[in-house]
């Protein structure tokens, strides 16, 4: 698999044939370049409370959320769900691919 950037438990990962590159951080910046496609992504926070994520909608509108998980250190399959002003989704441990993406409606 191709160099591809992943996070987990809030740390930016660079990921190349399965294996962890490097690290890239946890500072927000490192995070922001995980990045995010898409209408809605100003309506979507991660959060990362030491293990796992939670993703939360922050905005007002109504969003659908794409987002692969890793499958060891190799991006898997697209998790889509919709997710009203308010409510979030827990993954109690494992990460996630960057990019991931958002669409209002």
């Amino acid at each position: 698999m191709p160099l591809h950037r992943a996070v987990v438990n809030g740390v930016l990962y660079e990921v190349e044939d399965g294996e962890r590159a490097k690290p890239r951080g946890s500072d927000p910046l490192e995070l922001a370049k995980c990045g995010c496609y898409g209408n809605g992504c100003e309506n979507i926070a991660i959060e990362y409370p030491g293990t796992g994520f939670v993703i939360r909608n922050i905005g007002q509108q109504r969003v659908r959320v794409g987002i692969q998980m890793l499958s060891g250190w190799d991006c898997g399959g697209w998790s889509h769900f919709k997710l009203y002003h308010g409510e979030s989704r827990t993954y109690p441990n494992g990460g996630h691919c960057c990019p991931y993406e958002v669409t209002q409606f």
